[in-house]
């Protein structure tokens, strides 16, 4: 028993030094991106620049170059070390599994609760669930996972069609949201993901056409005051108080995928060994500009560069072309890799479980504290605009 303590208290510490080197990673790289983007966000040389193009990607040129370049330069000494922590990033795999299937049970809870099904402890609006997305880790009226979850977390390993596992996990997990009103416009599942696949596995497919009753209703106040907001501009365009809205700027976007264009920017208005560090970051990604994500060459050299600092022997299957052997024998590893990584973060969730030791939960991103706080404001002003009292029983 003490053994097993141990080796929960090592995965715990490494994994607590991971999310520590992580975040530190983190900060670094958005101080990089605050910095470039408030240097050039009102340079009038960058306006005159990107004359040219469509005024409408302007901000959002700007806000990709500056998130570019954190990673150009904030990296620049990080790309072969990550590589070499490929099994603690297997463990933050198996962590984001986990959190993808307690965040797809609360989805399905959000669509019971809106429906009128039943109610919460402490859950008055639909904005709870929004601020809860990122610490499903810590709500108790979610059910633990069990033997059943792990069993359809690893049938989605075991039938998942492509090399980058760890990615689906992770990308599905960061970018995972509850809407202010669940509907098919506002939720997308695609036919690839976990969720998709637990709707199935599950049998709560079912779910998706329960009406969102509570949603709904939280939606319509919101609506109420943006459309006061719209009227009150539209009469003051009328008046001559403002301007009309511009017409549809029809100038080509910004070639941001183009390195020819990028190199030209940083010669204009950065520093010239940026260059050199985007150059390193895109032959490290061995990325062309025309080159598809989804060639094969392009899996290949991703492939090689995982094997040149993974210390295991790959069985290579037999094909008569080599370069879908390999990708077919990756793909094959990988599935075995994200099993046990999610099986021992599920022991470790079962360790936490048993001793009363919480969780280690994400943070609540500061974009979706900042949109949530905003939709709260525009749904009280609704209520208000509707004659209902100000606050958020609905």
């Amino acid at each position: 028993m003490e053994e097993i303590k141990e080796d929960h208290f090592s995965f715990e510490k490494n994994l607590s030094e991971n999310h520590k080197k992580e975040s530190e990673l983190k900060r670094r790289l958005e101080a990089i991106r605050v910095q470039t983007y408030n240097r050039i966000k009102d340079n009038p040389e960058v306006k005159e620049f990107l004359k040219p193009y469509n005024s409408f990607f302007y901000e959002s040129f700007l806000q990709s170059f500056a998130a570019g370049k954190s990673l150009w330069v904030g990296l620049k000494d990080h790309y072969k070390e990550r590589q070499v922590q490929n099994e603690l990033r297997l463990m933050d795999t198996g962590r984001n599994a986990l959190a993808c299937l307690l965040k797809k049970k609360m989805r399905d809870i959000r669509r019971e609760w809106g429906a009128g099904s039943f109610d919460l402890p402490g859950i008055q609006t639909p904005f709870n669930f929004m601020l809860l997305v990122d610490k499903v880790f810590e709500v108790e009226w979610i059910p633990a996972i069990d033997e059943s979850d792990l069993e359809c977390l690893l049938a989605y390993v075991a039938q998942h069609q492509g090399y980058d596992l760890s990615f689906q996990f992770d990308n599905e997990s960061l970018r995972f949201e509850i809407p202010l009103w669940l509907d098919s416009s506002t939720v997308y599942e695609s036919k690839d993901s976990f969720a998709s696949f637990h709707n199935t596995f599950t049998s709560t497919e079912n779910l998706k056409v329960l009406p969102d009753k509570r949603g709904r209703k939280a939606q319509d106040y919101v609506k109420a005051y943006a459309q006061k907001l719209l009227d009150e501009k539209e009469a003051k365009i009328a008046r001559g108080e403002l301007p009309p809205d511009t017409e549809i700027d029809l100038r080509p976007f910004p070639p941001s995928g183009k390195s020819w264009f990028i190199e030209e920017f940083i010669l204009k208005f950065d520093e010239r060994e940026t260059i050199q560090h985007y150059r390193n970051y895109k032959a490290y990604h061995k990325k062309g500009d025309d080159e598809d994500e989804d060639t094969i060459s392009d899996k290949v050299q991703t492939i090689l560069v995982q094997l040149e600092h993974l210390d295991v022997v790959l069985p290579v299957m037999a094909n008569e072309d080599w370069r879908l052997a390999l990708i077919e024998s990756w793909e094959a590893y990988r599935k075995v890799s994200v099993s046990r990584a999610i099986q021992q973060a599920y022991e470790d969730y079962l360790f936490h479980v048993d001793t009363g030791i919480a969780f280690q939960s994400d943070e609540i991103k500061p974009e979706t504290l900042k949109k949530v706080n905003d939709l709260k404001e525009r749904f009280l002003n609704g209520r208000e605009l509707l004659g209902e009292p100000r606050d958020f029983s609905i």
